[in-house]
């Protein structure tokens, strides 16, 4: 983590707190500062698909952008700090340039969080991730608007890739994990953006980028699952979407899985029914190799993929009270960023 104190100085714009400020008592209210590379600005109604999901919670999201701006009103929050961005062809590779790159562009207005649309983010040759953020919770996150233009263009599935990865990345420094409250991805228990399984495609329900709402038990055991239930055994989930998860093949291989809602046709079961194995029969009893994913925990993974001893999963969160825990930034940014 680096010191911002002295960059904090450089600017006095009006800040989203002051008296001027419109505010409506309902809502929380989230800001964020988006700069662009020249060549690929942000879509402003993929912007818009994410601050409706959070208005949908009661957050008002207000995204200065420029002319891309959403829920920003310059009478009562001041200018436009969103632009293109400075030096158009480096992007921060290591710490030491992406700090310089983030103090020549960002204002650091107070409760201000800040994302850069970029056209690369380089882990390693073989890894170009959609996004990264700095911390969780944290205060940057960046979007590799190239990666994204390539996989909008395979299908046209994947229109709201934009908005999910910009919901996921934003998620990653309001505190979310890739399990919600812990770094296990593929949980096919835990219906968020912020699951891998989610994040291309969205989450086909009333809002393609959502975060978790519903708190699903746990799995007790991936050797016994329970069709006529699913994860569902409580009956909790009042909407309809499509789950999805990973299965394991036995050369360690993977392969979504995933099933609709409603599925009421299936012999009169109830819509929390999932034919996990899709053999169009509901069993009581089966086994299904989920793969789940253990982020940066390499030696973890190792040993639960050799002997095959991860065969539960912990109960999902409900996101929504983690973000509302972390809408104040915190003051400094993690330049050495490795969430993705």
């Amino acid at each position: 983590t680096n010191d911002n104190n002295e960059v904090y100085n450089k600017k006095e714009p009006k800040a989203p707190d002051s008296d001027n400020t419109k505010q409506d008592d309902k809502y929380d209210h989230i800001y964020i500062e988006v700069d662009w590379d020249r060549r690929y600005p942000p879509d402003k109604a993929q912007l818009e698909l994410v601050a409706e999901s959070f208005q949908q919670h009661n957050i008002m999201l207000h995204i200065d952008a420029g002319e891309h701006s959403v829920n920003y009103e310059r009478e009562y929050e001041g200018e436009y700090e969103g632009k293109p961005l400075v030096y158009p062809s480096q992007y921060g590779v290591n710490a030491e340039s992406l700090e310089r790159i983030v103090r020549d562009n960002f204002s650091f207005r107070d409760k201000f969080r800040y994302c850069m649309y970029v056209d690369s983010i380089s882990y390693d040759n073989d890894n170009e991730p959609y996004g990264r953020a700095d911390a969780m919770p944290g205060r940057m996150f960046q979007i590799n608007k190239t990666e994204i233009i390539k996989k909008k263009n395979e299908n046209i599935k994947y229109n709201d890739i934009e908005g999910n990865t910009f919901a996921h990345e934003l998620g990653h420094i309001l505190g979310l994990h890739y399990g919600g409250d812990e770094d296990i991805n593929y949980k096919p228990n835990y219906v968020s953006i912020m699951n891998y399984s989610y994040t291309e495609e969205g989450l086909f329900a009333d809002n393609n980028c959502n975060y978790s709402e519903f708190v699903f038990p746990e799995i007790r055991d991936f050797n016994h699952m329970d069709e006529r239930t699913g994860i569902d055994r409580y009956n909790i989930n009042d909407k309809v979407f499509e789950y999805r998860w990973m299965i394991k093949n036995n050369d360690d291989s993977m392969y979504p899985g995933k099933y609709s809602q409603p599925i009421n046709s299936l012999n009169g079961y109830p819509r929390n029914t999932i034919d996990f194995n899709d053999n169009q029969i509901i069993e009581e009893d089966v086994n299904i190799k989920f793969y789940i994913k253990f982020d940066y925990d390499i030696i973890k993974q190792r040993v639960f993929d050799i002997l095959g001893l991860h065969r539960n999963c912990n109960a999902s969160i409900d996101d929504w009270k983690v973000v509302c825990r972390n809408i104040i930034p915190p003051e400094n940014i993690n330049y050495s960023a490795i969430w993705h």
